[in-house]
C-alpha cells in the first residue's frame, strides 16, 4: 500500500528552514516591534499564527528582547447577551 505524507507540518514549529511563503506578514511584526507598536493576531485555528511567533522570536536578540508567549483559547460556555438598556 502506498502512503502518501504531506509535505506541511500540521503540527508544532519547526524552525527557519521549514517556514515559508509569510515574508510579508513577518515583515510588518518586525516593524511593529521595533516601533514600539501593539499588536493583536486574531484568526481561525490551524492557520500558523504561533509559527509566525515563534519565527519572529528567532530573529530577535534575547539581550534585548524578552519574547513570551502566551496562548488564549476561547472558552465554549461563554454566551453571548444582550445589554437592557
Amino acid at each position: 500500500m502506498d502512503v502518501k505524507v504531506s509535505p506541511f507540518l500540521t503540527v508544532g514549529y519547526r524552525g527557519k528552514e521549514c517556514f515559508c511563503d509569510r515574508e510579508h506578514e513577518l515583515k510588518i511584526l518586525k516593524s511593529n516591534v521595533k516601533n514600539g507598536v501593539n499588536m493583536t493576531l486574531i484568526s481561525i485555528r490551524r492557520l500558523g499564527k504561533s509559527a509566525l511567533i515563534y519565527r519572529l522570536f528567532e530573529d530577535f536578540k534575547p539581550e534585548k528582547y524578552a519574547c513570551i508567549i502566551k496562548k488564549l483559547t476561547p472558552s465554549h460556555h461563554l454566551r453571548c447577551t444582550k445589554w437592557a438598556a
